[in-house]
This record gives C-alpha cells, sequence and structure tokens, in this order.
C-alpha cells in the first residue's frame, strides 16, 4: 500500500509528464494538416508561379457547417497536409471577406465548400461539397500527375 506523502508525491508528478506530454503531441499532430498561405490572392498566385507549383484554394465561410466539419478533419489529416505543403501553394479564401468575395465572383463559385485545383498550366479542377482527407490526396495526386 501507498503510504507516503513523497510517493503520491512522485506518482502526481509522472502523472502530469506524461498527460501534458500526450497534449503535447496531439497538437503537433494537429498542426500538421494542410498549410493555408494568408496574405493578398495576387502574391499567393505569383508564389505559386515562381515555385512553379499548383495551387489549391479552399472557398469558406464561417457560417458554413460543411466548410467547417473539413476544417476540423480533412484540412488537420497528417499526410494530407504534407502532400499538400510538398506540392501545392495552399490559400484559403473567406468569403465573408473583401478580397474572397472579389475572388469568388471572380471564379464564379456558387456552392460551399468549393475547392480548386490549379495547374501550373492553368487548368482548373473543382470538388463541390464536403471531402474526405482521401478524396483531396487522390485529387491531388491526379493534378500532379503522380
Amino acid at each position: 500500500m501507498i503510504g507516503s506523502n513523497s510517493t503520491w508525491l512522485f506518482l502526481l508528478i509522472i502523472f502530469f509528464c506524461f498527460s501534458s506530454s500526450g497534449w503535447s503531441q496531439e497538437n503537433e499532430l494537429k498542426n500538421q494538416g494542410i498549410h493555408f498561405e494568408t496574405g493578398k490572392f495576387k502574391k499567393i498566385k505569383k508564389k505559386a508561379k515562381r515555385e512553379h507549383r499548383p495551387l489549391f484554394i479552399d472557398f469558406t465561410a464561417a457560417w458554413c457547417l460543411p466548410c467547417q466539419m473539413m476544417e476540423e478533419g480533412s484540412f488537420r489529416d497528417y499526410f494530407l497536409g504534407k502532400y499538400f505543403k510538398d506540392n501545392f501553394v495552399c490559400y484559403q479564401a473567406d468569403i465573408e471577406t473583401n478580397e474572397g468575395k472579389k475572388l469568388k465572383k471572380k471564379m464564379d463559385i456558387g456552392q460551399l465548400p468549393t475547392m480548386v485545383f490549379i495547374s501550373t498550366s492553368g487548368r482548373e479542377t473543382r470538388l463541390v461539397g464536403a471531402q474526405s482527407a482521401e478524396i483531396l490526396l487522390t485529387k491531388g495526386k491526379e493534378i500532379i500527375g503522380k
């Protein structure tokens, strides 16, 4: 039977070390999803051209439940995030902002969520509606040709 205060203190310290370590690893994995560039779309487009990488644009809004589901699910997938980081320049267009509204109108986006892949040759491929990480990864590989 454990009776001394120092034993209890030791076990308590061990518990907190392991539980905070797990929390840190969980947050680290969450941060491994798709990284969306920030700033003006023109700059993002120039970056993609300069780096000879296709664009991935996610059209979203805070009130869009399927968009939020993807934000919390598909877009946080480690493998999808790694593949897109290595192969695409990713941009998230919030249609509630001026920048997002202009881009939505220019690209004739009607439904959310809509994801647009733009190849280095300028060819557009669209996915409309919530998509799983597996579907996005498959489509991304098709665009890249791998």
